[in-house]
């Protein structure tokens, strides 16, 4: 029979609460009210400039007119004629079956050559 370090040196210690299992402080709103400025507005200096100004016009007129003529795509369509396809499952194979038995062996193994 074996006999383990573990359950020998083994010394139960009281069990205690973990910090991550603690309850958390209740919530205590800061006293006084908030004035709303932060660095950022107090610390901030503006500086002067213009905006950019976009390069392309920002409003684009179209016009109101109806398109009398065709369209590209529809001038450059072709229909194709569709042709059915055959299933592969009829066809014949360029592949030739093999005439020999199952050997069991891989060709990994069978065409390696050991050299001495």
């Amino acid at each position: 029979m074996y006999i383990f370090f573990y359950r020998v040196d083994f010394i139960p210690h009281p069990l205690s609460i973990q910090n991550s299992c603690r309850k958390e402080a209740q919530y205590q709103p800061p006293q006084g009210t908030f004035d709303g400025l932060t660095t950022y507005t107090k610390e901030y200096t503006g500086k002067s400039g213009q905006l950019v100004v976009p390069v392309k016009p920002t409003i684009r007129k179209g016009s109101t007119a109806k398109f009398d003529g065709e369209a590209t795509y529809t001038a450059d369509y072709r229909p194709w004629k569709l042709e059915r396809r055959e299933l592969a499952t009829g066809r014949e194979s360029n592949w030739p079956k093999p005439n020999l038995p199952f050997s069991g062996t891989p060709t990994y193994t069978s065409d390696y050559v050991a050299y001495k």
